[in-house]
């Protein structure tokens, strides 16, 4: 999962289409957090940027059940590039 990093990240949860206290797909722990050094170091509000690895629920993992979206870096120029979220 990809994310700020303000806020509560020790309470990072995932609830893939959670609404009104409903929660279909279950709830996805956050096992390990990560960010920048910068981040760390003092806040730098250029590097609010964090990472999280969700937990297995049942013994799958969260892209498993509810799919994902990879990244990539340091690609040639002309790869086709998307970003964004679904409007759910």
């Amino acid at each position: 999962m990809a994310g700020s990093a303000h806020g509560r990240p020790e309470r990072r949860t995932a609830v893939p289409g959670g609404r009104e206290l409903r929660r279909p797909f279950g709830t996805w722990p956050a096992t390990k957090l990560l960010t920048t050094p910068q981040w760390n170091a003092g806040e730098d509000v250029d590097f609010d940027v964090a990472a999280a690895v969700a937990a297995q629920l049942d013994g799958k993992s969260l892209v498993d059940v509810v799919g994902g979206q990879g990244v990539a870096f340091n690609q040639r120029r002309g790869s086709p590039a998307t970003s964004g979220r679904p409007a759910t």
